[in-house]
């Protein structure tokens, strides 16, 4: 109990020694300690006021600037409002566009369908020009080889005739130098008639061995030339013939001359007359023969000039279908490229449309960036653009047949 007492007196003799050291080191009476301890607390409280002075002033800024805030929030969602709006607008605007662009594209599409029809009618005619052409070319193969054939025969006539020429011109020949000497001439018409059947066997042969279309004009330059030739052998006939006749009237006066003064030696008069009259009717056939074989020259050249017309005329009509096919080509492509560029349109402004739906739902936020770096942008795009279609254009220079492919590039970069 001593010892607990003696602890307890310990402790409250510490506690009696702060108290002093509180009081400032001196003892002081309860009231005295209690004023300490009141202004202590006044101190303490007058401490404690300054703090929550500065936090109210802290409060009172940040009250100022949240209100700052708050004003700048709703002035921005008044203006984020205003532009709503107007993106709302702009999108009736677009929709209203794109009703309109649809309704071209249909009008696009029907007027495809019907250049597409005209191209399948286009595409038939120049089908039936085609076999008409082929017809008529078949035709013009046949009708050439007939003409040819009548060459091949008028000139084995003309050859014939010939031949016939040389056999009366030395027939003529003969009785010229030998009009009494009957069984000379006969052995001469003999050799003379071998020789012209031999002439038209060799002439038949050469004729079927070179039977081929393919040497057509060469053969009728040939008859051309062989033409001309007997022409000029005509007029060298005619020649003969007018130096016979007066040969002719020479030995007649002459046979007359001696028939008067010798009387009835010479009666060979109505002979040499009968054979001159058979010369006279050869010489005309030979002439209607030639006529003849003129005509046919003739009408075969006609023939032939008519043929080459008739293949410039299908040539000429085979052109302008070309060109009309070229031209409804054109339209077809000058339609497709309308209808792609319509589709480009389409699809902007449906992405355009899409982006103003996101932002009037809030979906998407709108990114602002600087006035002069999207000039910026705009210019460098349009200049490599421009750029692109320079390279392009020359393309279309170098490579004319895929310009239609190039053409829709520079719709699209344009």
């Amino acid at each position: 109990m001593i010892a607990v007492k003696l602890r307890k007196m310990d402790a409250l003799n510490r506690e009696l020694d702060q108290l002093i050291i509180k009081a400032g080191g001196q003892e002081m009476n309860p009231d005295e300690l209690k004023l300490l301890d009141v202004q202590q607390d006044i101190v303490e409280v007058e401490a404690q006021l300054k703090e929550v002075k500065a936090s109210w002033l802290k409060l009172q800024t940040s009250l100022r600037a949240q209100s700052n805030k708050r004003t700048q929030q709703l002035s921005d969602i008044n203006y984020s409002r205003k532009k709503l709006l107007l993106a709302e607008q702009k999108a009736i605007k677009i929709e209203a566009q794109l009703e309109e662009v649809m309704n071209e594209n249909r009008e696009i599409v029907r007027s495809l369908s019907a250049l597409n029809t005209r191209l399948d009618s286009a595409s038939m005619e120049l089908f039936k020009t085609r076999q008409i052409h082929e017809k008529g070319e078949q035709e013009c193969v046949v009708a050439h080889h007939q003409a040819t054939e009548r060459l091949r025969d008028a000139e084995m006539t003309v050859m014939t005739l010939e031949q016939e020429l040389k056999d009366l011109g030395k027939e003529i020949e003969d009785c010229k130098q030998e009009v009494l000497e009957k069984h000379r001439e006969a052995l001469s018409w003999e050799t003379k008639c071998k020789m012209s059947t031999e002439a038209k066997k060799f002439k038949d042969e050469e004729t079927t061995q070179n039977s081929e279309i393919g040497i057509m004009k060469a053969e009728i330059h040939r008859m051309q030339v062989r033409y001309g030739q007997l022409k000029r052998m005509q007029e060298k006939l005619v020649h003969d013939l007018e130096n016979t006749v007066h040969h002719r009237e020479n030995i007649f006066e002459s046979v007359n001359a001696r028939e008067k003064v010798y009387g009835g030696k010479f009666k060979t008069r109505s002979t040499v007359q009968h054979k001159i009259n058979e010369l006279k009717n050869k010489l005309k056939v030979v002439f209607s023969e030639i006529s003849q074989a003129e005509k046919s020259l003739l009408e075969i050249d006609t023939a032939q000039k008519l043929l080459q017309a008739e293949i410039e005329n299908k040539k000429h009509h085979i052109e302008e279908e070309k060109l009309q096919t070229n031209l409804i080509r054109a339209e077809t492509e000058q339609a497709s490229m309308l209808k792609q560029e319509n589709l480009d349109y389409i699809v902007r402004h449906q992405y355009r449309a899409r982006r103003y739906r996101a932002l009037a739902n809030a979906q998407q936020l709108p990114k602002f960036r600087n006035e002069i770096l999207i000039q910026a942008d705009l210019q460098r795009q349009r200049e490599v653009n421009e750029n692109i279609v320079a390279v392009v254009e020359t393309l279309q220079q170098d490579f004319p047949t895929q310009k239609y492919n190039l053409n829709k590039i520079i719709q699209l970069l344009k």
